[in-house]
């Protein structure tokens, strides 16, 4: 009698998912919340969502029609909007048009906000039913609370006001991986002999689960222009499972059908949007390849050819398809090559791009610091769970293990590459987590839960003992498994609250009004405001668009681009997607104003925009990086001993104070004559660690720059060199930019400097 009222396993599953679902929505939801919708502004956050925001005014105004061009985009030039990678923005528009929200500007920023968190928050479906899969329902729960959690690249692309492709990245992938993984498990009784025996092969669910597999993957391919590593590990992984199932014996003919019916899915998808050449021959080539393993696993196994000599077979297919793409494709070729090694390469001395930084070696030296941050640690319990995984793969050779595995493997080297990608071996990690807890049940299970995997249908099940009946070692199991889980996932919290509530990288005020201000006081560059919402096809290859005698760009430092573009209806001269082309970082560490005004002639810029951030060493070191200096040539932090103990001093070097951010920002380009100008003399010494580093011996103040010079030239011995402490106040004469005026400064202050200057600064320029 009691056991009419116990709760159905479907239903508390559910229960759990749902309550996953409403953790994910906290950290993704609940604590941005603030800084998206501060009560004044809708903000988003990071540079990139002002793009998709961009794309998305475009297309509302014009569903479903996108414009091929851009005339906003960058100036002068313009730029081509990628067919390829334009489904994120029919998404996003589809949805908000599906909602009414077309017609305001507010309620169409407010449904935009959502969409990321939203389909973050969904991970949770497709990791908890790829974790039942794999190693059952605990495992599913397992992974479900853990991806709901993950710190990191998982979470900042799935947080409210993050507009960007990557949410829809992960979200076609986690579902692409599921229902693949299905196909898989569900197609092995599959033989193409029973088609020729003229018996019609066995209905199952493996036909549709491959039938939507393959429109995650085609969605997938015109999402994002780099999903072709997805075709990569699809490559790898049916060269294993092959060659697993030939050794042992078993019949390929499964793997094959899965493939054509999967990618013919894909391509048929992608063929109406993009022609791209070196997609469509990757989809041939994971096409062909399944159909040529799968023909000569059957040809060996019928001549009772030694399964030793399939191992050959592959590695001679590889190299003869190698071969012709590079002889028949040769462009094709070099340009895929090339692609493998930007995701693969090691990029340890990057510092100026944080996401293109190497995993455990960002900026040269080794740290678990941003691997902390990334999982927690997930990243050691979903290490342990793929060496199990690898185990069992050995073992017995389980197409989804084998697939999981190949998966992770592939991403976890690319995410130790470059930590853009840690995103996509997170959600490995979660479900690798939750195998290892599921393996760890199964393994102490000896009753009802261990029978689940074997009863086939509803009858058995209805069939089994209603009674629950659980043995110590099945309860010291679950005990276990909830501490482990509780001691991974808790870190995973901490981080992921310090991420959701830290800065987001949103505009500031300062720049939402300064980009307000700029919309509504400076001239329409295409001379109508209706311009920014209409359809501009591509020009003619080898043409540029033509722009009005009205247009004019603005020169501004590549991160705030999108900002210029969307929120300002104007047209910056660079942008996240064209940094370091157009030269502005060596624009704002010019020593002279002749070379800052031919750069700003060729440009054609008539506003230059600058804030507190890159007149500081929050930015200003990526300029001096990409300009090919060194920071240090600029400031740099030196030692000086006080009483028994050595403290950092931070100078500033003559070279900073005449670099044109410095000149504009801190001095709005007026003349400047010091009252004071300092020299510190200095000795060069090695730290116990190897460093060597500036150590201040004295510092002398002169009442002019010309005396601080000729003490400087009199000195026969000794380091000596002219320095500033303020970078507000500079201690060399600096001349007055004639062409340059003041037109906008923000209410907000900033942060360089003893006394606060606005935040953002606007300056116009006449030639």
């Amino acid at each position: 009698m009691p056991n009419r009222y116990r709760i159905p396993d479907w239903l508390f599953s559910l229960a759990a998912i749902l309550a996953a679902i409403a953790i994910a929505l906290y950290f993704r939801v609940v604590l941005p919340y603030p800084a998206i919708f501060d009560g004044q502004w809708i903000k988003f956050s990071g540079v990139d969502s002002y793009y998709y925001m961009r794309l998305a005014d475009n297309l509302v105004a014009n569903f479903p029609i996108l414009t091929g061009f851009d005339p906003y985009s960058i100036f002068p030039g313009g730029r081509a909007v990628p067919v390829q990678g334009t489904f994120f923005a029919y998404m996003l528009c589809g949805i908000i048009k599906l909602l009414g929200a077309s017609g305001s500007q507010q309620s169409m920023d407010t449904i935009a906000a959502y969409i990321p968190a939203t389909m973050g928050a969904l991970l949770v479906v497709p990791v908890f039913f790829a974790g039942r899969a794999l190693a059952g329902r605990w495992s599913g729960l397992v992974a479900a609370l853990v991806v709901a959690v993950m710190p990191g690249q998982l979470l900042s692309r799935t947080l409210l006001g993050a507009v960007d492709h990557h949410a829809a990245e992960l979200f076609l992938t986690s579902f692409f991986m599921l229902f693949f993984i299905l196909a898989l498990q569900h197609s092995r009784s599959f033989s193409y002999g029973q088609v020729r025996r003229g018996e019609f092969p066995p209905a199952g669910k493996h036909i549709p689960y491959s039938f939507i597999a393959g429109i995650f993957l085609g969605l997938y391919l015109i999402t994002w222009q780099g999903a072709l590593m997805l075709v990569l590990i699809l490559f790898v992984f049916f060269i294993f499972q092959f060659t697993s199932d030939h050794l042992r014996g078993l019949p390929t003919d499964y793997l094959s059908k899965t493939a054509i019916t999967c990618f013919l899915i894909a391509l048929l998808i992608f063929l109406p949007v993009s022609r791209d050449k070196m997609t469509l021959l990757a989809l041939a080539a994971v096409i062909l390849m399944p159909i040529a393993l799968n023909i000569a696993s059957i040809v060996m196994t019928s001549y009772k050819m030694k399964p030793a000599y399939f191992v050959a077979a592959v590695a001679t297919l590889l190299a003869a398809g190698g071969l012709a793409a590079w002889l028949l494709f040769p462009t094709i070729y070099a340009s895929g090559t090339g692609y493998l090694y930007e995701f693969f390469s090691w990029r340890s001395e990057q510092n100026v791009v944080v996401e293109m930084k190497s995993l455990f070696l960002p900026g040269g030296f080794f740290t678990l610091n941003m691997a902390w941050s990334e999982f927690a640690l997930a990243l050691y319990s979903g290490v342990a769970g793929l060496a199990l995984l690898v185990y069992h793969c050995i073992r017995r050779g389980e197409p989804g293990h084998i697939f999981t595995a190949v998966w992770s493997l592939v991403w976890m080297f690319i995410s130790f590459a470059m930590v853009r990608f840690t995103a996509y071996f997170a959600l490995s990690l979660a479900i690798l987590t939750g195998y290892a807890a599921g393996c760890l049940i199964q393994a102490f299970a000896t009753g009802r839960e261990a029978r689940a995997e074997t009863r086939p249908g509803k009858k058995a099940r209805r069939a089994a003992p209603p009674a629950r009946k659980f043995t110590s070692r099945q309860v010291a199991a679950v005990a276990l498994v909830i501490a482990l889980t509780a001691a991974v996932v808790i870190p995973c919290m901490v981080n992921s609250a310090a991420l959701a509530k830290g800065n987001l990288g949103t505009p500031s005020n300062a720049w939402m009004e300064a980009m307000d201000w700029m919309s509504k006081n400076t001239p329409e560059p295409l001379g109508d405001a209706g311009c920014y919402y209409k359809l501009y096809p591509a020009p003619a290859e080898g043409r540029g668009f033509e722009y009005p005698a009205t247009a004019y760009g603005v020169a501004v430092w590549s991160d705030y681009g999108y900002w210029v573009t969307r929120i300002g209806h104007r047209i910056p001269l660079s942008n996240p997607g064209t940094w370091n082309w157009r030269g502005e970082q060596v624009y704002f560490t010019a020593q002279d104003n002749a070379t800052a005004a031919r750069m700003m002639a060729d440009w054609g810029a008539k506003y230059v925009i600058v804030d507190d951030r890159i007149a500081s060493p929050i930015k200003f070191f990526a300029a001096a990086s990409l300009s090919g200096m060194n920071e240090a040539d600029f400031y740099e932090r030196c030692w000086q001993k006080k009483g028994d103990k050595y403290e950092p001093v931070v100078v500033i070097y003559p070279d900073y104070y005449r670099s044109m951010v410095s000149r504009l920002y801190s001095f709005d380009g007026k003349q400047v004559t010091p009252t004071s100008t300092l020299v510190m003399e200095y000795q060069e010494v090695v730290t116990q660690g190897g460093q060597k580093v500036k150590e201040i011996t004295s510092v002398k103040n002169f009442n002019s720059y010309s005396e601080a010079e000729a003490y400087i030239t009199s000195q026969k011995q000794g380091n000596h060199r002219i320095i500033g402490t303020d970078p507000i106040s500079s201690p060399v004469p600096l001349e007055a930019l004639q062409n340059y005026r003041l037109v906008y400064q923000s209410t907000q202050k900033g942060k360089t400097g003893s006394t606060p200057l606005p935040a953002v600064k606007i300056f116009e320029y006449n030639q």
